[in-house]
């Protein structure tokens, strides 16, 4: 069982970091780029998970609640896909780094100071985050449509049922991984 665990996350790496490096060569844009980040930022992850799976760590529950918050940094690079998939060109450097670091500050703050308050106000602003811009890309994706549908005269072709599938796999990815955060365990 733990060599299958081993090679499932080996694959996983494997998989994000290339992918991660395919988006970067790609071209300059910033959906590109931000593709590449997501990538990346979940390789490490999925790499730095692999440094907790038992025999070798023995973890308490709090241990494993700093794990899961490590991992909620990547929430606004979903959100930022999305973003840039429905509105092109809007988002800026600023706003990258602002609600970047509305993720970052409650993982610093939880991982100094241990307090269980900081973990579940990341969750809480993670699930918040998550369903605000469920309920704006909702609203995005047929005003995309919309606006697509008036700059081209030929609209036969243009069907964004890809991008409704991203949006609900994104909402999806969102409500198992809030699940998941209420329970941060690791049992095998």
């Amino acid at each position: 069982m733990l060599y299958a665990i081993y090679f499932i996350y080996g694959l996983c790496v494997m998989f994000y970091f290339m992918m991660s490096w395919l988006f970067y060569r790609k071209d300059k844009k910033l959906l590109s780029r931000l593709v590449a980040v997501m990538m990346f930022v979940i390789g490490l992850q999925c790499l730095k998970d692999l440094f907790f799976i038992k025999p070798f760590t023995e973890l308490d529950e709090l241990d494993w609640m700093v794990i899961t918050a490590a991992d909620m940094i990547v929430v606004p690079l979903y959100v930022f896909v999305l973003i840039e998939l429905c509105s092109p060109a809007t988002l800026g450097r600023r706003t990258i780094i602002l609600h970047e670091l509305l993720f970052v500050a409650p993982f610093t703050l939880f991982a100094i100071t241990k307090d269980i308050v900081f973990y579940y106000a990341e969750v809480l602003e993670a699930a918040v985050y998550g369903v605000s811009y469920a309920v704006w890309a909702a609203f995005a994706i047929p005003r995309y449509h919309a606006q697509l549908k008036q700059r081209f005269s030929y609209t036969e072709n243009i069907n964004l049922s890809w991008l409704r599938a991203i949006f609900f796999s994104f909402l999806f990815i969102l409500v198992i991984w809030i699940i998941d955060c209420m329970e941060a365990n690791y049992a095998i």
